[in-house]
């Protein structure tokens, strides 16, 4: 017995140790493109990279990254609902401008720039990517990695790996360069920005758009299983910030039993005509997206009114 609890701590040791080297591997990296004078940083979620989704690693690597952070002495910006609203109009109001960092008003009200990171486990080994993009427009990246072994047991992908990668693909291969700005957020019950979710979990989308626009709204679940998500009122004027559902009694809940990455698609129009025949249900099949999108571009050619579309796509991952 004394043997095997002599192993247990030594084992234990072992990883704690290896950790730190990881942290501290983190913690140069984040450092090197992160300047000195940069006290205030927004960090979003890491994402694993083929998916565009999150994992059990996720919330490892952003716990490392905080106390990274921390041990450089930066604050971390904790960016809320209300602020994200402006933030749409601040991005909207600058000429269709994708990237916060043009914005004037985020220079004023924001930290100095933002950590993105992503990672892909292979081959027992896993390459961690980060990028530190600065308001001014300047960006710096760089990367670290690691053994699989020496950090603890976590899965990397999420449990649908396969079909998320694919619809993952499918999206940016096959989704056409938007005519207009279309811009997005997934909020949890209290008003925080959230990319992983737990079963019963209660969840709402603030959606906002550069256009007068008619919107639709199309999950993918873990299963694949395609749903038109219920709206009352789909016109959104130009610099709105809507939050959906927009039905009296209802919310969007995550079903329970149905675990992995999950798709959001907002689809606007400045014409109802613009949109998607919601009729498209049952299974996801590789190219779904491909089809769906194509209907618009067919309605759009055969019509003498002029009008305009985007596709928005949020991915979160449902945790067992």
């Amino acid at each position: 017995m004394k043997k095997s609890i002599l192993f247990m701590a030594i084992l234990f040791c072992s990883v704690s140790v290896f950790a730190q080297d990881f942290s501290a591997a983190v913690r140069n990296a984040v450092s090197k493109i992160i300047p000195k004078d940069a006290d205030l940083v927004q960090v979003e979620f890491p994402v694993e990279s083929e998916t565009n989704s999150a994992s059990e690693f996720t919330s490892f690597l952003k716990d490392v990254i905080e106390v990274a952070l921390s041990d450089c002495g930066k604050e971390i910006f904790d960016l809320k609902a209300d602020q994200q609203s402006e933030l749409f109009l601040a991005q909207l109001s600058d000429s269709g401008v994708y990237d916060m960092s043009a914005s004037d008003w985020a220079k004023r009200q924001f930290p100095d720039g933002v950590l993105y990171s992503s990672f892909i486990e292979k081959d027992n080994k896993v390459s961690v990517y980060f990028s530190y993009k600065q308001f001014a427009g300047n960006t710096k990246k760089t990367y670290v990695e690691f053994s699989t072994k020496n950090l603890p047991g976590l899965n990397y992908k999420p449990a649908n790996y396969e079909l998320a990668k694919s619809i993952n693909e499918d999206f940016v291969r096959n989704i056409p360069k938007p005519d207009y700005l279309i811009t997005a957020a997934m909020l949890d019950n209290e008003d925080n920005l959230v990319n992983m979710l737990y079963p019963n979990d209660i969840v709402k989308f603030m959606i906002s758009v550069e256009k007068d626009s008619y919107i639709a709204i199309l999950c993918i679940d873990a299963n694949g299983d395609k749903n038109w998500l219920p709206v009352e009122n789909n016109f959104i004027r130009a610099g709105e910030v809507r939050t959906f559902p927009d039905l009296k009694d209802t919310v969007f809940k995550v079903v329970d039993g149905v675990y992995g990455a999950e798709q959001i698609l907002i689809y606007a129009s400045t014409s109802e005509k613009g949109l998607p025949e919601q009729t498209s249900t049952g299974k996801y099949a590789r190219n779904d997206i491909q089809k769906i999108t194509r209907g618009i571009t067919a309605v759009k050619q055969s019509s003498a009114e002029n009008y305009e579309t985007s596709v928005f796509k949020i991915t979160y991952t449902v945790m067992e």
